[in-house]
């Protein structure tokens, strides 16, 4: 009898030990197949449409949904990369997940919140004319082809180039 009621004792002191959150500010795990909106922490990015980021320990690759960034090797590659680097880098993002993709990526869209104030991180790629409105996968996202659109007006970024080459087209000739 007392061998039982320690292990009752340390089954209940094990199971509240785990419900307890060490920090009320650490973020939640995406639960698969459920797209709603957690935070993580930005860890590493990759080139201007991608980045690395971890909820709770978990390693989670990101693609910007929308958005086509120039190649590391095409013109506005660097520069695509930098301003992506400069927007999330180290930073607690709110991701909005909508699909993943064939290499296992998380498509979706990202916002920074300062102050109480939400930034599209998307959507600034596309404003700084540092990424394309990907149409064939974000057809019905205004904001994106209004943001494309004023950043070719204002040749800003790659639109500043005479012709410059969409990163899909690219991929197929060069990689």
């Amino acid at each position: 009898m007392k061998n039982l009621l320690i292990a009752v004792f340390i089954t209940v002191g094990l199971f509240f030990a785990g419900c307890q959150n060490d920090s009320k500010n650490e973020p939640q795990i995406i639960v698969k197949n459920d797209n709603a909106p957690y935070e993580a922490i930005v860890a590493y990015v990759y080139d201007g449409d991608s980045f690395k980021a971890k909820s709770k320990g978990v390693d989670i690759q990101v693609r910007l949904f929308g958005i086509d960034a120039p190649e590391k090797k095409q013109p506005f590659g660097k520069e695509s990369k930098d301003n992506l680097f400069r927007l999330i880098r180290y930073k607690r993002v709110i991701i909005e997940p909508i699909e993943t993709d064939k290499y296992g990526r998380l498509i979706a869209k990202v916002y920074t919140k300062k102050h109480g104030v939400k930034t599209y991180v998307n959507l600034e790629q596309i404003r700084a004319g540092l990424a394309w409105h990907y149409k064939r996968y974000a057809r019905n996202e205004k904001d994106l082809a209004e943001a494309e659109k004023t950043a070719k007006n204002s040749q800003l970024g790659l639109w500043s180039q005479a012709n410059p080459t969409n990163p899909e087209k690219y991929r197929i000739k060069n990689l």
